[in-house]
């Protein structure tokens, strides 16, 4: 529904409490309940003194976490709001990275929340109802679920396929070409080669001489044998991303720096895959250190580590919205993810070194 609030089946004058879950974010939330993202700022305006402001040294964001309280907007008051502040300006002006920052799981609460906020039993009663209920549901529908993925592989196995055929086919034609290639270079180089000798000679003789002819090899030196062609650990390392230079898509490599870039692919079809991709020049690589994956069925954020463990969220945003935050996000915050990194790569390396006890016993 589009700028307009649902309509409710509970009592439109009073104040509904949602607890936030991982992912969520005030933009996501606004928009489940009441057809527009814009209602974030009214949801922020009534819990301001729940909702905190952070800056990350780039641009200011409203800190939720997960299991937070929330009180909602009445109907009223939204198409109130919805009267009095919805229209062409406020929507140029809309901020929505300012709202759309996802709840993690690794979000710590505030000390100046916690002093603040309190939760009855009653409410976390009901919290816990509430979470018991979506498990049911998502054990109903575990096995459509399970469907979709198998569809989904099986999709993505076929788009392999396809991709390495077209470059088995390409390589096979550039094989061909460079072997035609010598060829006709050798047949130019090469006269016909007298049976007699390995390698043909051109014999100058002087004229007017009684002595032998002086005869003079020619021949230029034998090319030394070529090395065999080694495939630098730079190509296999980044073979991951050649698939999509092979998929059927749109490719876009955005430049923020000499060791930082920002990958883009969209696929062709209206409703398919879209991986926003932030990397870093690591070890004689592109290693992803975050992205933003939009899939049919899904849409997850992760976070990527030097050891190859990573974290991930569900959002529950649309595509375009996902595609516009994305880019915002790691135009704004690359120098942010990077030092997170390469902060994890080093404590990595510590803990190597030192051992978890003499790390513990050192922040000690």
């Amino acid at each position: 529904m589009h700028n307009q609030a649902k309509s409710r089946t509970v009592n439109s004058a009073a104040r509904i409490k949602h607890a936030v879950k991982a992912g969520e974010s005030l933009a996501s939330i606004a928009l489940k309940e009441y057809g527009d993202a814009r209602f974030a700022r009214l949801i922020l305006t009534i819990n301001r003194g729940e909702v905190p402001n952070r800056c990350d040294g780039f641009n200011n964001y409203a800190f939720i976490f997960p299991s937070q309280i929330l009180l909602l907007p009445t109907t009223d008051e939204a198409q109130i709001y919805q009267r009095q502040f919805f229209t062409e300006t406020s929507r140029a002006k809309f901020d929505l990275a300012h709202y759309a920052r996802p709840a993690m799981p690794s979000d710590c609460i505030p000390s100046a929340v916690l002093d603040n906020f309190s939760i009855s039993g009653k409410e976390v009663e009901s919290h816990f109802e509430i979470e018991s209920s979506a498990s049911r549901l998502r054990a109903q529908a575990k096995e459509e679920q399970k469907q979709a993925a198998e569809a989904r592989e099986e999709q993505l196995r076929a788009a392999k396929e396809r991709a390495e055929q077209v470059k088995a086919e390409f390589i096979r034609a550039e094989e061909a070409r460079i072997a035609a290639q010598r060829e006709r270079e050798n047949q130019w180089q090469a006269p016909a080669a007298p049976a007699t000798p390995a390698r043909p000679y051109l014999h100058l003789v002087a004229e007017n001489t009684t002595a032998a002819p002086s005869t003079i090899d020619m021949t230029p030196p034998a090319a030394p044998p070529r090395p065999a062609a080694k495939r630098s650990q730079r190509q296999v390392e980044i073979a991951d991303d050649h698939e999509l230079f092979f998929s059927q898509g749109t490719l876009e490599i955005t430049s923020l720096s000499h060791y930082c870039r920002l990958m883009k692919f969209e696929a062709m079809e209206a409703q398919a895959s879209l991986m926003i991709k932030l990397q870093v020049f690591d070890q004689n690589r592109w290693q992803t250190i975050a992205s933003y994956v939009v899939q049919k069925e899904a849409t997850q954020r992760l976070a990527h580590y030097s050891d190859g463990s990573f974290d991930f969220v569900n959002l529950e945003l649309p595509r375009a919205v996902v595609k516009e935050l994305s880019v915002s996000d790691f135009n704004r915050n690359w120098k942010n993810y990077t030092k997170v990194y390469f902060n994890h790569k080093e404590k990595i390396r510590l803990e190597q070194l030192t051992g978890p006890a003499n790390m513990m016993m050192h922040a000690v």
